[in-house]
């Protein structure tokens, strides 16, 4: 049970870091594409995950993606 909680506490402040880190960006007025990959980056890692994406659903049901990140040494994302 202790052990179950330290692994919560630690996730959820590598995930207030993430976020700490990309409103660091914002707040230098970092332009969006270089804002959405650091999300993409960020969210990567947090879930522990190789690849992540980030999209944009619009009405027309199209979602272009506005940024990916893949581990290094992988293989890249399909477009």
């Amino acid at each position: 049970m202790v052990e179950a909680s330290r692994d919560e506490l630690s996730m959820l402040a590598e995930q207030q870091a993430a976020l700490r880190r990309v409103a660091i960006l914002v707040a230098r007025g970092v332009p969006p594409p270089a804002v959405f990959a650091a999300v993409a980056g960020e969210l990567g890692r947090c879930r522990g995950v190789p690849h992540a994406a980030l999209f944009r659903y619009q009405p027309d049901g199209l979602a272009p993606v506005l940024a990916a990140r893949a581990q290094p040494g992988l293989m890249k994302m399909a477009a």
